[in-house]
């Protein structure tokens, strides 16, 4: 979804990517929590999208890690 409505690829490079998915996870979390199945918005699970987010998040971690231990 995030693919078509931004760009391909374009979350890795999303200022303060992190705190932002973290953001939305929290989001996402909290309209489950609230009995909210589908977001409104892309008609996909609250639970996906806060599954993504986390993934998001370690992903850019992992590649920070990566970028400090092997500067080029």
């Amino acid at each position: 979804f995030g693919a078509q409505k931004y760009t391909p690829n374009g979350w890795v490079t999303v200022p303060n990517g992190p705190e932002r998915y973290e953001d939305a996870e929290a989001r996402h979390l909290l309209k489950d929590w609230m009995g909210e199945d589908l977001d409104p918005e892309t008609d996909i699970r609250h639970k996906a999208h806060k599954a993504w987010n986390a993934l998001a998040v370690l992903e850019l971690a992992i590649r920070e890690q990566k970028a400090k231990n092997n500067p080029k």
